[in-house]
């Protein structure tokens, strides 16, 4: 049922579950999550979650991928906001608020890092939202580079740069969830370099190459 002119609609009764599972998760942990809780917490009845879901597991899940769409979307807002890529200072922060929203939801992401290699429903869900955003990075740095002259080979290697960039960001990223204390600017700093300099070397290999037919 739609809302009335002037009045505004309420979130979606399947949002509203998702929202309140991860409230609870982030303020009292994932052993306080149950399906009472849930409703409970989205002020609706407790019967009417299995109308949304067919177990909590799957809420779970959806709430997982929830996190990852979330984390695309603010690494990409980010990526925009950057002035250079080829910048450590400019690069460094951005990796550092990537650990920080790591951080946020560590529970989340520990789950999602352990299911990204298995063929669990959400490993399949989350390699798929993987693959979404490593294409959307490519296409918008094709575009960024062929903007700026850069040679057909060079644009040809930007599926290996992205790869390449997104598997040592994961890494960085299993490394602070694993160590909180880490200094997390400064390993920002070192995958900032990191990246940027494989980077380097792999655009200038690829400068006078032909792209595939």
């Amino acid at each position: 049922m739609s809302a009335r002119p002037g009045q505004s609609a309420s979130p979606p009764t399947r949002d509203r579950l998702v929202r309140a599972a991860l409230a609870i998760i982030r303020t009292e942990g994932r052993g306080a999550l149950t399906t009472v809780r849930i409703t409970q917490e989205a002020g609706i009845a407790q019967p009417r979650f299995y109308r949304y879901f067919d177990s909590l597991e799957q809420c779970v899940e959806t709430v997982a991928l929830t996190l990852v769409a979330q984390r695309a979307d603010v690494s990409a807002a980010l990526q925009r906001r950057l002035r250079r890529l080829d910048d450590p200072e400019e690069l460094a922060p951005y990796y550092e608020a990537v650990f920080e929203q790591s951080l946020k939801d560590r529970p989340f992401f520990e789950t999602i890092g352990r299911c990204r290699g298995d063929q669990s429903t959400l490993g399949n869900l989350v390699r798929a939202a993987d693959e979404r955003s490593l294409t959307e990075s490519i296409d918008e740095t094709r575009a960024r580079l062929a903007a700026g002259g850069a040679s057909p080979g060079q644009i040809g290697a930007v599926p290996l740069v992205m790869a390449l960039a997104a598997v040592a960001t994961r890494s960085a990223v299993t490394l602070v969830l694993g160590d909180p204390a880490v200094n997390r600017r400064e390993l920002a700093r070192e995958l900032a370099e990191f990246v940027i300099g494989g980077s380097d070397r792999i655009y200038a290999r690829h400068r006078e190459k032909p792209t595939d037919p």
